[in-house]
């Protein structure tokens, strides 16, 4: 049982250098112990190639189009330095000497200012700011030196803070800018200090997630696509700050009114309950991928048979559309009577009713129910057809379009099903565009390929061509984590499974 990100005191981010998750764990006694008593994000994917982009995307949520490590300049850019800022919190990035520009981002943002010494680092960690970057230089890095030499560094350097966060909630995340180019750029993440569940996590995470994760302990804002983000979940406890300001208080009495989050002209209505205990259940709805409004607060007894309505508002077109829930802080305490649970007993789109919308969520996590759209607000482009078969893979697909549209193509399991595609709907106004791939798809696994043709970016979050996939269907079943966000140009995959041939 585990809860959504605690609000820490102090939190301490390393970036180790260019190295798989096996090329560290056979060669670093010391991160195999962080590893043995952390949380370790098994699916933690570094954004793109080379080193520069992903600590940007660590920093500013953006990785501002760059595909080199040269010298650049986005002061004005929003980053974690101005989220902190805004709500009277601190950061620090402590780099040894010897570390160049392109791994020390605050430089490429105008903000120098925040730069010390590692030498500079406190003894009495409690005199820590409430968020640091620890950048070793390239020899201590693992860039230019083994990986033994960086496990050394890091033993002498942050062991004792480790230690001590364990006791004084605080955290310390050590990550990688990017794998050695010969896979999927999957690096060694993991969390160590208060409030965290030893083990494994095989959620997909990314540098964006890793923001989001600060901002939301933080209570402020996360700066570019991180907002859009989920933070990391299921391996924290409960902590005894209040969390990412999202927390109620006082004593007024619980309501049970409506709740409207989101804008735009239909309506999904979400009757929703908890068993409460100890607190009252929170989560997020998402539809399509995207996340609508912050984190909700359950407060209807579902033993009492009450239901709390939550309106969340969009532009749903024409289509098919997944709702996701996620429950973000389960807890349990031994007996049916001590059991913080969380239920959607029905919902509605623009008064009509959803057949299949119940969800009961006994464990934190995201659940999800899809609902169909046959016309009327918020209409996007028609669905295309490509290929032929029996079976009919549905993929709801919109886009950011700048100096043109977004282009892709589909394949399934490595084999491509007709040609170039091109995205019309608006991912801004809430659109999206089915693209139903057809083919016979047996029993088994699958694995679908959007590859992102002609990215283009011209300087600003404005002007910038992207390419989503807001969910996707099997022969009318929703499939689990079919969302892909596309920055870059290149392919991005996920899996689904058909249990029966037709």
């Amino acid at each position: 049982m585990s809860g959504s990100v605690p609000s820490y005191d102090h939190i301490v981010v390393v970036v180790e250098e260019n190295k798989t998750p096996a090329e560290i764990q056979a060669n670093a006694p010391y991160i195999d112990s962080l590893v043995a008593r952390g949380a370790t994000l098994t699916n933690y994917s570094a954004i793109t190639h080379p080193s520069e982009p992903n600590y940007f995307a660590m920093f500013a949520g953006n990785t501002m189009g760059v595909t080199d490590d040269g010298t650049y300049d986005f002061s004005g850019t929003p980053t974690l330095v101005d989220s902190l800022a805004a709500a009277g919190k601190s950061f620090t990035g402590f780099v040894e000497a010897g570390s160049p520009q392109k791994h020390n981002p605050w430089e490429s943002f105008g903000q120098s200012y925040v730069e010390k010494d590692m030498s500079a680092f406190p003894s009495d960690f409690s005199q820590l700011p409430d968020v640091s970057f620890v950048i070793p230089n390239l020899n201590d890095d693992m860039h230019d030196g083994t990986v033994a030499q960086g496990d050394a560094w890091l033993r002498q350097h942050l062991s004792a803070y480790e230690t001590w966060a364990e006791h004084n909630n605080s955290l310390l995340i050590l990550t990688s800018d990017e794998d050695d180019g010969s896979g999927n750029n999957t690096v060694l993440t993991t969390l160590d200090g208060a409030n965290i569940i030893p083990g494994t996590y095989g959620e997909p995470a990314n540098d964006y997630s890793l923001l989001r994760t600060i901002t939301d302990s933080k209570g402020v804002s996360a700066p570019g696509y991180a907002a859009d983000a989920s933070p990391f979940f299921g391996m924290f406890t409960a902590s005894s700050g209040s969390s990412g300001g999202n927390q109620t208080g006082g004593s007024s009495p619980p309501s049970t009114g409506p709740v409207s989050i989101g804008s735009g002209p239909d309506t999904l209505a979400l009757s929703v309950s908890e068993d409460a205990w100890n607190g009252d259940a929170q989560f997020t709805v998402s539809v399509d991928g995207t996340r609508i409004g912050g984190t909700q607060t359950a407060k209807a007894s579902h033993a009492s048979g009450q239901d709390q309505t939550f309106n969340v508002l969009g532009s749903f077109g024409p289509g098919n559309h997944t709702v996701s829930v996620d429950f973000l802080n389960d807890a349990y305490g031994g007996t049916s009577a001590t059991d913080r649970n969380l239920y959607v007993d029905g919902a509605t789109i623009d008064g009509a009713n959803i057949s299949g919308a119940s969800l009961s969520e006994y464990s934190q996590g995201s659940q999800s129910f899809s609902f169909h759209v046959a016309g009327g607000s918020g209409s996007g482009p028609a669905p295309v057809a490509l290929g032929s078969g029996p079976d009919t893979l549905a993929l709801q697909v919109s886009e950011d379009a700048w100096n043109g549209d977004a282009q892709f193509t589909v394949a399934v399991d490595g084999r491509q099903v007709g040609g170039p595609q091109t995205a019309t709907a608006s991912h801004a106004a809430g659109q999206a565009q089915e693209f139903d791939v057809q083919g016979t798809f047996g029993a088994g696994n699958h694995t679908v390929t959007l590859d992102f043709l002609n990215d283009a970016w011209g300087g600003t979050a404005s002007t910038d061509r992207n390419l989503y996939l807001a969910s996707a269907t099997i022969n009318g079943a929703a499939i689990p984590a079919a969302t892909l966000s596309e920055y870059n140009g290149g392919p991005q995959s996920f899996d689904f499974t058909v249990l029966h041939s037709t």
